[in-house]
């Protein structure tokens, strides 16, 4: 592995960011093909009926076997392949990631604050993200994206909507805790560092490494809600110095969502209503939003380096 580093140690970070993503989809198909394989011999599918699971979640074991592969698609696709670049690209994966680093409790605070104070602006994208049209020309494409769509959210209510605190806790682990480690692992930890490198700018490489987080989740309408998460996680990383700020937010954004759609679907609380109108209460609100979410990570930033320099100084 030493020599690997050695290797890698001058090469361009357009190269890096290339041999990332080249790694990271042949893990991919490893962890698809040994799902695969494991749900034809556990749950006795035959080829043809793993072909169709996402088309009816609901029938037979069908549910269990979206679950295994989202779980094996997570492992394979982010996590594994960013230990072993972190690996290969600093030598010690845990300083490269910045996984070894402290964190202030007040920044631990705040970007909890964070989370739930950024939902009216992440709001106010959604709904500028569905007013989207492409031309007429484009028709088909827009009838595939709206396809695509729909099929990706009924998947994802197929998961969410359950009605046991063990699937619940369940559902927590596979969609909250697990991406969180993994995606920021992948994204922030390799991919927004390989771009910073490349564009000798950390604004440029946030904001590109941010829209390669939300396209690799080919859900074309919640695209720029993703962006704007994507440009807060990476400035989280960025100015907290620890990967453990971003994934502590990630974490916490996607337990929300995980536990909201549990209450609502058990009837224990009404159903949320999302605004679906680009009204002038919607763009008021999503703006103080912004400014006080980015207030925040200028707090958390500053919280952070007031850290160090203590530390500095023992």
């Amino acid at each position: 592995m030493n020599n690997i580093y050695k290797a890698f140690a001058n090469t361009n970070p357009a190269l890096k960011i290339l041999f990332s993503f080249g790694l990271a989809f042949i893990f991919m198909l490893i962890f698809l093909f040994a799902s695969t394989f494991a749900a034809i011999i556990f749950f006795d599918y035959d080829p043809k009926q793993m072909s169709e699971i996402s088309n009816n979640p609901l029938q037979g074991n069908n549910l269990n076997v979206l679950r295994l592969l989202q779980i094996a698609q997570t492992i394979g696709l982010f996590l594994i392949p960013a230990w072993i670049l972190a690996k290969i690209f600093g030598k010690n994966p845990q300083t490269y990631l910045k996984t070894n680093t402290g964190i202030a409790a007040i920044s631990v605070i705040l970007v909890i604050i964070l989370v739930f104070l950024v939902q009216p602006f992440v709001n106010l994208s959604a709904v500028a993200n569905r007013l989207l049209y492409l031309p007429p020309s484009m028709g088909e494409i827009q009838t595939w994206m709206m396809e695509s769509e729909q099929n990706a959210q009924t998947n994802v209510l197929a998961f969410l909507e359950v009605s046991s605190l063990q699937l619940l806790i369940f559902n927590i682990i596979m969609i909250a805790i697990l991406p969180a480690l993994a995606e920021e692992f992948f994204f922030r930890g390799i991919i927004q560092k390989l771009f910073i490198d490349w564009f000798k700018n950390i604004h440029v490489g946030i904001l590109i490494s941010a829209i390669v987080f939300s396209a690799f989740h080919t859900q074309f309408y919640t695209f720029l809600p993703r962006v704007i998460m994507g440009i807060y996680l990476g400035y989280l990383f960025v100015w907290s110095g620890s990967l453990w700020i971003p994934i502590i937010a990630h974490f916490i954004n996607n337990s929300v969502g995980v536990i909201g759609i549990y209450l609502i679907h058990n009837k224990i609380i009404n159903d949320s209503i999302e605004p679906t109108e680009l009204s002038s209460e919607l763009i008021t609100t999503g703006i103080i939003s912004a400014i006080i979410c980015t207030g925040l990570l200028l707090l958390i930033r500053k919280k952070s380096q007031a850290k160090v320099s203590i530390k500095s100084n023992l």
